[in-house]
Formats: structure tokens, sequence, C-alpha cells
């Protein structure tokens, strides 16, 4: 059972859907989820959880509203589960940044408020 599985699993563990399908995604699409970051506001770090179902390369970058990237977090191969990425923003101002998960063609994106 993967997490969008879960996300649907009804009583017992059953699984009663699949987000993915859902949403009218394949399992191709849906190989890599990009998770809410928490804390969000965050001031000066915040944690973004990335889940994958099959170990892949991934990017996983910052950028600000303009589409400048100010960072990239994740250039390579990540293992199949979850994993957890620390996003410190040391240098950056106040403001509204978005985090973009690239992975297998799929591209996915989180709104990330940094208060100073």
């Amino acid at each position: 059972m993967n997490i969008l599985e879960v996300l649907t699993a009804g009583q017992g563990g059953q699984v009663v859907g699949n987000l993915a399908q859902s949403f009218g995604l394949d399992r191709a699409q849906s190989a890599a989820v990009l998770g809410a970051c928490r804390p969000n506001p965050f001031n000066p770090s915040t944690t973004i959880p990335v889940e994958l179902g099959a170990a892949s390369r991934v990017t996983l970058t910052v950028h600000d509203l303009r589409g400048r990237r100010v960072r990239t977090l994740v250039d390579g191969e990540l293992p199949a589960g979850r994993t957890e990425v620390e996003f410190r923003a040391d240098g950056l101002g106040s403001g509204t940044y978005l985090c973009t998960l690239e992975c297998g063609g799929t591209r996915q994106s989180r709104r990330l408020v940094l208060v100073r």
C-alpha cells in the first residue's frame, strides 16, 4: 500500500480507492508526492516531505515569485519511501516562495511563507 492508497483507506485498512485514480492520474504520474511543508509559515527553517513509490532521480528547488531559483535542495537520486528535506532560508527576505519537486517528467509545487 503506498501513501496515496493510505490516504483513501477505509475501516479495517482496506483500500477503498486510490487518490491518484480519483484525480485521473496513473501510477507513473503519482509515483512522487510533495507533501505539506511544516511549519508554514516558517522562520528560519521548514521541513519538506517527499514520498516516492520507487527510487528516483528528483530535483527539489525553491523559487521566489519572480521565478528566480534561490535554492536547489536536492538534485539526484532519492530512495523509495518518505524523505524529509530541511530548507533553511538563511539570507532570504520575508515573503512567499515556491518549492517545486520534479520527478519522472512531472512537476508539483507548494507555497512557502517565510516570516522574519
